[in-house]
């Protein structure tokens, strides 16, 4: 039966773990690598232990036909060649399809922005003419990690504006991508915070890619696992918090 291996860096992914399951018919294992968080102030050589050590073990114990790295950081700044294995990369077509000032902005973690790949990722995105401003949201996407926006969302949103209020201004930005996936669970503060600007969501490219990527397997049952390296009640309590009931089991 078809399974799909998703991880990253703690509770961010689990983002991408909805539209997934809504096109693909595959059993999902989540890992919530939440010890080595955050993966954005890695320097290159462990991030690179981190992620092949990852995917190694992930393979090794649980057989996914396809494993996804489901964190914008090391898809940047790795470059992961392996079969049956998918990276998220910044949406930018995305982005600049939904801007009228063709200015965007690419919300990502430090190590990403400070990357060659995302400048690769930039050049050969093909949007033209469009401007892009890379900006680090690596606050923001502690705010996700840590629980703080299930518990104080007006403090998020006050952040978000104090963080991103004025740079979007600054160049007339009207669209950015939530390079970060564990961006996404804080779309809806942004865009109380934000309103107006257009936001761009890599997961249901990654479904999509991911559906065209197991299609013709054996289909699973729907099942979801959830494993982390950190500690399980304490991921298990922020997932309730989401009005997501589920066992966590420890790797």
């Amino acid at each position: 039966m078809a399974r799909i291996a998703v991880f990253d860096s703690g509770l961010g992914s689990m983002s991408v773990i909805p539209p997934i399951m809504r096109l693909c018919r595959a059993d999902i294992t989540y890992f919530a690598d939440s010890a080595s968080f955050p993966y954005g102030s890695k320097s290159d050589a462990e991030l690179r232990g981190i992620i092949y050590g990852t995917i190694s073990m992930l393979e090794s114990r649980f057989r996914p036909d396809l494993t996804i790295v489901a964190s914008n950081t090391p898809s940047l700044v790795l470059d992961i060649a392996r079969p049956r294995t998918l990276t998220v990369k910044p949406p930018l077509a995305m982005a600049a399809a939904a801007s009228r000032t063709k200015n965007i902005g690419v919300l990502a973690t430090a190590s990403a922005i400070a990357s060659g790949g995302l400048d690769s990722h930039i050049i050969s995105s093909g949007i033209g003419e469009c401007k892009v401003a890379k900006l680090d949201c690596s606050r923001l996407v502690k705010l996700v990690e840590d629980g703080t926006f299930l518990t104080d969302e007006e403090g998020c949103i006050g952040m978000i504006r104090q963080e991103l209020g004025g740079k979007l201004a600054e160049h007339r930005i009207d669209s950015v991508t939530l390079s970060s996936t564990h961006l996404p669970l804080l779309g809806s503060l942004i865009k109380r915070a934000l309103p107006g600007v257009a936001l761009a969501d890599p997961a249901e490219d990654v479904a999509r890619v991911a559906h065209d990527m197991t299609k013709d397997l054996p289909p699973g049952q729907g099942r979801l696992e959830i494993f982390t390296s950190g500690d399980p009640a304490a991921l298990k309590s922020k997932l309730g918090l989401m009005g997501v009931d589920h066992d966590v089991e420890s790797i």
